[in-house]
């Protein structure tokens, strides 16, 4: 996407802090962490459960805690492919207990979060409006009865 890297490390550095503009808290449970962006600070979104585990300018790794049926982590990372171009990562590496096609569902919805999230970086780091993309139905669905069923802590 269109942007510096020093831009990028900036919204990046404010995953789940008070100033947070990047999660897309407008469709998803906020993600918020005890002490903000740092490392051992605890927190998560909805009863996913997180512990930052490092924090450098252009990666973030969380690992989850929730005494759930996931164990694993992910972590966010940037780089600059070219000048003026940034790139978003995003790795999961997580396992579970889930029967094989509710863990499909809850991936599902975690790559809808992070498209949403992606969306909001664009946006930010190009100065247009964002423009959420529209769920088909049984997104929207699965989405509502997640919003239903898994409330914040």
């Amino acid at each position: 996407m269109d942007g510096s890297l020093d831009d990028a490390a900036a919204l990046l550095a404010q995953i789940g802090t008070a100033d947070d503009t990047v999660w897309p808290t407008w469709r998803w449970p906020a993600l918020l962490l005890d002490n903000g962006l740092t490392v051992d600070s605890l927190g998560g979104h909805g009863s996913v459960r997180y512990r930052v585990a490092e924090v450098e300018s252009h990666r973030v790794r969380f690992v989850l805690t929730s005494a759930g049926p996931f164990e694993g982590e992910h972590t966010f990372a940037l780089a600059q492919p070219q000048p003026g171009k940034v790139a978003w990562m995003h790795h999961l590496d997580v396992s579970s207990s889930l029967p094989d096609w509710a863990l499909r569902v809850v991936v599902r919805l975690h790559d809808g979060l992070i498209e949403d999230l992606f969306d909001n970086v664009q946006a930010q780091l190009s100065g247009k409006p964002l423009r959420p993309r529209p769920f088909t139905p049984q997104y929207a669905l699965l989405q509502r009865l997640y919003r239903t069923f898994d409330k914040e802590r």
